[in-house]
């Protein structure tokens, strides 16, 4: 039982190291850099949370204008996740993140495109990053914006 009981805590606290979260319905909030289909940097801020048992998460430029929503599912030390953006939210991609510490190191692809993009995300206070200005579309359904 002893066993078990040290078991289980070593799992949450080995997850809860990897998510950073200490709170399920804490938000998380990361500044990353990637590479935009055209090959040129791109910045952006992600809140993630969980919300009703789904991880979720959005993501906006340094002007605060949302371009991304998601959710995705933990796998060992991965997120990986469908997220949408595109002026209606009808572009689709596949986001894969390792978590290694307080970064992510992601990677993305989206539909019709047989690239990959790589991410980088690192967390920040949510105090050190501009706010979003606007809720995504249909974000009561994405459950991203109700942090």
């Amino acid at each position: 039982m002893m066993k078990q009981l040290l078991a289980a805590v070593a799992v949450v606290v080995g997850f809860a190291g990897c998510a950073e979260a200490k709170d399920a319905k804490l938000a998380q909030f990361y500044s990353c850099k990637g590479t935009d289909p055209s090959g040129g940097a791109y910045q952006v801020y992600m809140e993630t949370a969980q919300l009703d048992g789904v991880n979720v998460y959005r993501q906006w430029t340094p002007s605060g204008q949302v371009i991304v929503f998601g959710q995705g599912f933990y796998d060992k030390d991965r997120f990986i996740a469908m997220q949408w953006f595109g002026g209606d939210w009808s572009q689709p991609a596949v986001m894969e993140y390792v978590i290694d510490g307080k970064t992510l190191r992601g990677k993305w692809n989206y539909q019709g495109s047989a690239a990959i993009f790589p991410e980088t995300c690192t967390e920040v206070k949510q105090a050190d990053i501009p706010k979003p200005t606007e809720p995504p579309h249909d974000a009561a359904d994405a459950g991203v914006g109700r942090v």
